[in-house]
């Protein structure tokens, strides 16, 4: 959660730079921090503004063969890792490097429009009965 500030601010720059995704994934360090609804209230409590995969079994977390909370990865378009940074603090060198990697890449990214992403505070919530709830009967 202390690299939020830095997505946040980085998301707003390059909102408008076709073919950049920012999209979290969560492997819980502890125990207490695993579970689908603690993922989401996180990111409802966060504002969070980018999707946020729940790595539960840790899959992403051992494919990428991470060792470190937090672990930052900037992906290629043909999702190759082409930057990998660990900890905190990294906010100047992301901007950088986003830059200089957008420019190298812009003529091999897919410049579709941009996908819409539905933020957790918006979707709906099925129970365990099949009720649907909306984020307003949710938060009530």
């Amino acid at each position: 959660m202390h690299v939020l500030p830095d997505l946040e601010y980085l998301e707003d720059k390059f909102q408008n730079h076709k073919g950049i995704a920012f999209i979290g994934c969560h492997s819980a360090k502890f125990t207490n921090e695993k579970g689908a609804a603690k993922v989401r209230d996180a990111v409802l409590k966060y504002d969070v503004r980018h999707p946020v995969i729940n790595d539960d079994k840790m899959l992403v977390w051992r494919n990428f063969e991470r060792r470190s909370w937090p672990s930052l990865m900037i992906l290629n378009p043909k999702s190759v890792p082409i930057l990998i940074l660990s900890g905190e603090g990294h906010k100047m060198v992301l901007d950088l490097f986003l830059s200089v990697a957008y420019n190298f890449y812009k003529n091999k990214l897919n410049h579709i429009d941009t996908i819409p992403i539905m933020l957790e505070e918006h979707k709906q919530i099925e129970t365990n009965n099949n009720t649907i709830l909306t984020p307003e009967q949710m938060n009530a």
